[in-house]
């Protein structure tokens, strides 16, 4: 699983669980940024490391 599997888990969770459209790419565009930076095949990646990132993303 790699970037484009996580984010497309990443959009399907926040959507699923309610979060509003524009959270949920947000979400899913960095989580599968972290995980194509990260090394290895599974890297672990912090929900408040994604949290920090959403916050400074300017529409």
């Amino acid at each position: 699983m790699r970037s484009g599997d996580s984010f497309l888990a990443a959009l399907i969770t926040c959507l699923i669980t309610g979060k509003a459209p524009q959270y949920a790419i947000d979400f899913a565009c960095v989580v599968g940024a972290l995980v194509a930076e990260a090394p290895g095949a599974n890297p672990e990646i912090s929900h408040s490391k994604i949290e920090n990132l959403i916050s400074g993303i300017k529409i």
